[in-house]
């Protein structure tokens, strides 16, 4: 029989029993993470109903990059001046 390591000890599992057992601690194991994920999505939404929940605040300021495409500057130059990475000017160019 093969040894299933469970919390850094070895069980082996020899008879019906234990792997019934064992089986059952991976069920609930399951049942719980299906339980916190439904739990931690109530939460998201209810705060989201509060708005207190806004996710990571924007570091593309729009308008700069606008501003800076119109005066003919490259993106790389928009990086630079503004501290973003050139992906994000990509992005926010793809967006406007």
């Amino acid at each position: 029989m093969w040894p299933a390591a469970v919390c850094s000890a070895t069980i082996w599992v020899r008879s019906r029993i234990a792997k019934l057992v064992v089986a059952e601690h991976g069920v609930f194991a399951e049942f719980e993470t299906n339980l916190r994920r439904e739990r931690q999505a109530e939460g998201i939404t209810a705060a989201k109903h509060r708005g207190v929940y806004r996710g990571r605040p924007p570091k593309i300021d729009m308008d700069a990059i606008k501003r800076l495409i119109s005066k003919g500057l490259s993106p790389t130059e928009i990086a630079r001046t503004l501290n973003v990475s050139r992906g994000t000017v990509y992005k926010a160019k793809a967006l406007m």
